[in-house]
């Protein structure tokens, strides 16, 4: 039986985007780009790659995805964007009154950067 998981339609914005990436609003709504920095608050999690700029793609914006890590996630951490690649690493634990972007919780781990792993969607925000 499927995961579930709630799927929303975006076009790539700024040029191909692969799967399993965090990406951002773009500039219009029905758009996605991949983050300009670590800790963006990332709108979802790709489902396939788009090959160029105004390819539709799957963004999964809540429930279970693979996801790709920059380096090793423990399962049960949060996670974030790790940088512009839209590859996803553990979260810092953000500093007392300081809010942090998460997109969600690793469902198993990752050794590597590059490494797959399944991921919970949820985008939300954590205070230190």
């Amino acid at each position: 039986m499927p995961e579930p998981r709630v799927v929303i339609t975006k076009e790539a914005e700024g040029g191909a985007i692969g799967g399993g990436l965090a990406v951002v609003q773009g500039t219009a709504t029905r758009q996605a780009k991949l983050p300009a920095a670590a800790n963006a608050r990332a709108v979802g999690i790709t489902g396939f790659a788009a090959a160029a700029a105004g390819d539709q793609m799957a963004v999964v914006v809540l429930g279970q995805a693979k996801a790709v890590a920059s380096a090793a996630i423990s399962a049960g951490a949060a996670v974030d964007t790790a940088g512009t690649t839209g590859k996803l690493r553990t979260a810092p634990t953000p500093g007392a009154g300081v809010n942090a972007n998460i997109i969600g919780y690793a469902l198993s781990a990752a050794a590597a950067d590059g490494d797959k792993f399944d991921l919970l969607v949820v985008p939300s925000t954590i205070r230190g």
